[in-house]
């Protein structure tokens, strides 16, 4: 779906839309309804794929240097030429009678199908899985950011804001009277090969999949006849640019020992065939991650 897109931030804005839910469940917005979006929206991405000069205006003047903050101008973007939702208002923040902000509503569109309003939450997340126990542990390549944190943020903070007195003032001001509250999360989540995960009864069995390994088996894990590229966070989300410079094995591993010299921050690399097609992607963490 995503893939066919030759530009890049076409490709990232069908990624957003095409790519299969990280996770199910009840206040996930479910992505039978995106997939409706983009079958709907495929002529007008085509188009842009020809001519993206629309999308890249669009993004130039929006804060777009954090990977969540590009996802969502993304999401605002189709929002804003779908013929089903309208977009309300985007980032909405919530205040005390002080002034003191309580968090944001990322998004409140109106679905036209159903005259419904909804608050959707949006996140794009990379978690590297571990078996802990028998129970699937999934953590951001920083060691630090965990899945766990970031949905009870969503479904005890995020989610609820407008049933607060605080939130019920801001839906008075659009005069709406009620609404449902979604998440709307896209992502990777990598395993690590030599590891055996129990089955997880929060992720979508069609998840986007990657793998991650420990930098000291980098050597027995890198294949002799791929090529590798390393991937900036821009790179991330539809798949990276055909630009990208490409190195074998040897010249990969020499550059890993150069960048953990100066930084122990895991690295996230692609691998590709010997025709230049993407395989896989995935992270190589430092040995004491996620403890670094």
């Amino acid at each position: 779906m995503w893939k066919q897109y030759k530009h890049k931030i076409v490709r990232d804005l069908a990624w957003t839309l095409s790519s299969p839910n990280l996770l199910k469940g009840d206040d996930v917005l479910a992505e039978g309804i995106l997939l409706e979006e983009y079958n709907d929206l495929k002529s007008w991405l085509a188009g842009l794929d020809k001519d993206p000069e629309s999308l890249v205006e669009f993004l130039s003047s929006k804060n777009t240097l954090r990977l969540g903050h590009y996802f969502e101008q993304l999401v605002f973007f189709w929002l804003h030429h779908s013929r089903r939702y309208v977009s309300i208002a985007e980032n909405i923040p919530i205040r005390n009678k002080r002034g003191q902000t309580l968090g944001e509503i990322d998004v409140i569109v109106k679905d036209t199908h159903t005259q419904n309003y909804e608050q959707w939450e949006l996140s794009v997340k990379f978690y590297l899985c571990i078996n802990n126990d028998d129970v699937i542990q999934f953590i951001g390549p920083n060691g630090v950011d965990l899945l766990d944190n970031k949905l009870k943020k969503l479904r005890e903070k995020q989610l609820i804001i407008t049933q607060k007195l605080p939130g019920r003032a801001v839906l008075e001001q659009l005069k709406i009277s009620s609404l449902e509250a979604k998440i709307y999360i896209k992502g990777i989540f990598y395993y690590h090969p030599k590891q055996v995960y129990p089955k997880s009864n929060i992720t979508t069995p069609n998840h986007l999949k990657g793998w991650w390994i420990y930098k000291a088996e980098a050597e027995e894990f890198l294949s002799e006849t791929a090529l590798y590229t390393i991937l900036p966070k821009t790179e991330w989300l539809g798949g990276p640019s055909k630009s990208l410079g490409l190195m074998n094995k040897r010249e990969l591993l020499k550059t890993l020992i150069e960048k953990y010299s100066n930084s122990d921050r895991s690295i996230y690399i692609a691998i590709f065939d010997g025709n230049y097609n993407m395989l896989t992607p995935g992270f190589i963490t430092p040995d004491n991650w996620p403890s670094f």
